[in-house]
């Protein structure tokens, strides 16, 4: 149910229309371009640098029978030369890397048309810019860079991109992260014995 609110949240952020197309980046499983797809009738492209998510997204698109409006490639973004009305990108940036911002940034605003809309959804600090929690580096979250908003403004300024909005979902991660821990403890028994104490 959230992850349907949050799908829902972002097409009507994006205001998104019939006919026009629409580009994912780092488009996962498919899910997000596959419900743009069926909810708006907008033409999709999801673009991923993942085999395994290429397969799975392109058969699941063929099984809802979205073939002739969702479409999966295996590409960098930096390669793409088509213009789109609007793009999307939730959970990428993190994997982008602070000294490539500017290039995506630049990127954004050369693949958009130019009355079109891009929404970034990204995990993001509250703090000033740091560098990356030693534990989370090396046990959660390898080679990902968690940006400050600072981090992602700068370089959007040097691209031509405007800020037209912002908003911050910290509370709903909050509840999130809790729900995983409660989840977590519930089940603590049945982890140790996956793994370990």
């Amino acid at each position: 149910e959230a992850q349907n609110n949050k799908i829902n949240h972002i097409i009507k952020k994006l205001n998104i229309k019939d006919n026009q197309t629409v580009l994912d980046i780092g488009s996962g499983w498919g899910g997000m371009a596959i419900e743009i797809a069926k909810k708006t009738k907008a033409r999709v492209l999801g673009i991923t640098l993942s085999e395994n998510q290429l397969q799975y997204s392109r058969q699941k698109a063929r099984e809802m029978n979205l073939e002739n409006q969702v479409e999966f490639k295996l590409i960098d973004y930096r390669e793409l030369k088509s213009k789109f009305d609007r793009i999307v990108s939730v959970g990428m940036f993190e994997h982008v890397g602070k000294k490539f911002y500017k290039a995506f940034f630049t990127s954004m605003n050369r693949l958009l048309k130019e009355d079109g809309k891009f929404l970034l959804h990204t995990i993001g600090s509250v703090d000033a810019p740091a560098p990356p929690n030693k534990f989370i580096n090396k046990y959660i979250f390898p080679g990902g860079v968690v940006p400050s908003y600072s981090d992602i403004i700068k370089p959007i300024q040097k691209t031509g991109l405007i800020v037209a909005d912002s908003e911050t979902l910290i509370r709903h991660y909050d509840k999130t992260l809790e729900h995983w821990h409660d989840r977590f403890l519930n089940k603590k028994k049945e982890v140790k014995d996956l793994f370990d104490e």
